[in-house]
């Protein structure tokens, strides 16, 4: 599928679906830019906007309407997925309000308490690690099989909806809830991660600032280490781009983009610590990327990528032997 530039909305009426963090929602599923929304049919874009307002019975009808078309974009079918995975999180669950958060837990399950528990521990942990403070965010626990297959989610989602962030985890009762702190801190990362920025940071630093905190905060599951063939050392650029395809990339690559992006963030404060980065993202609301790179770190992202590959060089990672 295409991918356009996003651009900013010319009119009030667009401001809603171009919020910040829109684009990067939309790459997370696989769909298209935002501007593309409002450049379809009238009814795919009241789908979209009823989304991102989270009226999702409306949304559903909407979006449902617009594909009775004879012709609808590929988005549009991933868009009513997610809606209806959501929507049955909604219907069958349970809503308990903790102030600024929310949660959508299912109903009658003996682990909604301690999964809310478990969820404002490592938030608090991620709100400390990044000196950020607590956003309203609406945590929705999707029952099994309810992410898209071919989306580039590793374990959930994270949404910038209207009047909160919106983070969706699958959920299977009865499961040791342990599994889900990474996934939990890795969402949670990205809303702060999308505040700090205004959304304007690029995908290889959210994802690999997300990686990095796993680690940092999440005991039981160790994150992805960078494997490299001989001679290959991987560009900031190069990363961005597996992140932000249009088309769908298979698990070893996705497995790829997420450990060097990680490789590169965990260099970065190592070689200028955890405030430089986090003043990057501060930054990055009103600076280009490039400018804004050089003022936090005073170097380059140039200058960067050769002493990371350096350090790379020095620090190999072997490979597994041919069977």
């Amino acid at each position: 599928m295409d991918f356009d530039p996003v651009e900013r909305p010319t009119n009030w009426e667009n401001q809603l679906t171009w919020r910040p963090g829109a684009h990067h929602f939309a790459a997370t599923l696989g769909m298209s830019a935002p501007r593309n929304v409002w450049e379809t049919a009238v009814h795919a874009n009241s789908g979209y906007e009823l989304y991102m307002r989270d009226r999702l019975p409306q949304a559903a009808k909407a979006i449902r309407r617009a594909m009775l078309g004879h012709a609808w974009p590929q988005w549009l079918g991933q868009l009513l997925y997610v809606t209806e995975g959501e929507l049955e999180a909604r219907d069958f669950g349970r809503r308990v309000e903790c102030p600024p958060f929310i949660f959508e837990v299912p109903a009658d399950d003996p682990d909604a308490d301690p999964l809310i528990d478990l969820t404002e521990t490592h938030a608090s942990r991620a709100e400390k690690l990044l000196a950020a403070d607590r956003q309203p965010t609406l945590f929705t626990f999707l029952p099994p099989d309810t992410l898209i297959d071919h989306s580039h989610s590793r374990h959930g989602y994270m949404v910038p909806k209207l009047p909160y962030y919106k983070i969706c985890l699958p959920y299977e009762p009865g499961k040791p809830i342990s599994r889900l702190a990474r996934g939990l801190v890795h969402e949670y990362v990205h809303v702060l991660e999308n505040e700090l920025s205004q959304g304007e940071s690029p995908r290889w630093l959210r994802e690999g600032l997300a990686e990095w905190a796993d680690g940092e905060l999440v005991d039981q599951e160790e994150v992805d280490d960078l494997v490299l063939l001989p001679g290959e050392y991987p560009r900031l650029g190069e990363i961005e781009g597996l992140f932000s395809s249009g088309h769908h990339i298979d698990d070893e690559e996705m497995d790829y983009a997420y450990a060097a992006a990680l490789s590169a963030v965990a260099h970065l404060a190592d070689r200028h610590g955890l405030w430089d980065v986090r003043d990057l993202l501060a930054r990055l609301r009103k600076q280009r990327e490039g400018a804004a790179f050089k003022d936090a770190f005073g170097e380059s992202e140039r200058a960067f990528e050769k002493a990371w590959h350096q350090w790379l060089k020095e620090n190999p990672v072997q490979m597994p032997p041919l069977l």
